[in-house]
């Protein structure tokens, strides 16, 4: 089941209206003065810190890091390195098992940077530095910082592709086919005075552990009343999660 909170929500969700929740092909790094000619993805990024920083930085990423992307490709090997990348390693192979995806939803949150070259650059330093001129209302850039939503540390993007789209039932991601229930809670913004924690409505990444809602649905879960807690997105995650399969889908 699934209950919908679009009338209730929808219009809550001030980040999400008209705004774009990832950025253009991926990119989490552009450079505004032609220093380097081309924009970074985060495969990109990291090749680029492991061939300009020292050999230990580049073996330690080789040896506990996954960045393969290859859609519908799961590493069997079990490797610790692949256990940080849901995109190479499975859900357990469970006969008996519901995955609940809850998550905060609606705080600004950092996605992509604009970077421009520093004059101080020396040595093996290359010299990067965001470059603070950036700002514009659409997509929201911030003294050159993208934003985008999600829960005020990671956005949407990694919240929630895997809950709607990667470990759909069928696919490699969820060899059982075990069912995915995502519970998304909106952040709601409270008097910080009385509640300097964020009380009991934030989404906030940390704060949500005193989420009255999430609270409440756990304590379900874990009493044998888990089929009261369905499914609720209040944001754009299934269109991110599209634009994502099929950017992936492409290579």
């Amino acid at each position: 089941a699934t209950e919908d909170v679009s009338g209730e929500h929808g219009e809550q969700c001030g980040v999400f209206g008209g705004g774009d929740p990832i950025p253009d092909a991926g990119y989490v790094m552009s450079f505004t003065d032609g220093s380097v000619p081309q924009n970074f993805t985060i495969e990109d990024a990291v090749q680029y810190l492991a061939r300009n920083f020292s050999d230990s930085f580049g073996e330690g990423l080789e040896k506990w890091f996954s960045l393969d992307t290859t859609p519908g490709v799961v590493d069997e090997s079990d490797h610790p390195r692949l256990w940080t990348n849901p995109l190479t390693s499975r859900l357990p192979r469970s006969s008996n098992m519901t995955v609940y995806c809850m998550y905060g939803v609606g705080k600004p949150t950092e996605r992509a940077y604009y970077y421009t070259t520093s004059p101080a650059a020396a040595g093996g330093d290359p010299g990067f530095v965001i470059d603070k001129g950036v700002t514009r209302e659409r997509p929201p850039v911030v003294t050159g910082v993208r934003m985008s939503t999600g829960d005020g540390t990671v956005p949407l993007v990694s919240l929630g592709y895997m809950c709607v789209e990667g470990w759909r039932a069928g696919s490699a991601h969820n060899p059982s086919g075990a069912p995915v229930v995502t519970r998304e809670y909106l952040h709601q913004v409270p008097n910080i005075f009385s509640h300097p924690r964020g009380g009991d409505k934030t989404g906030d990444h940390v704060d949500i552990m005193g989420n009255r809602d999430m609270t409440a649905d756990i304590l379900k879960i874990v009493t044998n009343s888990a089929d009261t807690v369905t499914e609720r997105i209040v944001s754009p995650i299934r269109e991110v999660a599209e634009a994502v399969k099929q950017s992936l889908d492409k290579g």
